[in-house]
């Protein structure tokens, strides 16, 4: 799947190229939680020529569809969750 979001971006020549395929690639790997993205991090990098830290940031920035009430993708940690250490209690539906 990343190999086939790289090839829809065509040929990439200029930094702006690179950063723009990185970022689309990056949409595919946020849903997949952050424990699997490392592996897929560094393909990504040495396929557009983009540093591993950049292309690690676009993906805990990528937008995710779906999520729970506060717009947050239900069962994965977001990175701005995570760097402020936040996380959603699950509520029981008789008030505890």
């Amino acid at each position: 799947m990343i190999d086939h979001r790289l090839a829809e971006c065509g040929r990439i020549f200029s930094v702006e190229e690179r950063v723009a395929a990185a970022r689309h690639v990056a949409q595919v790997l946020a849903p997949l939680g952050q424990d699997k993205w490392e592996q897929h991090i560094a393909h990504i990098a040495e396929r557009v020529d983009v540093a591993q830290t950049t292309v690690h940031a676009m993906v805990g920035e990528a937008p995710i569809t779906g999520g729970d009430v506060q717009g947050r993708p239900v069962g994965h940690d977001r990175l701005e969750d995570l760097d402020r250490g936040q996380f959603v209690p699950l509520l029981r539906g008789d008030g505890v």
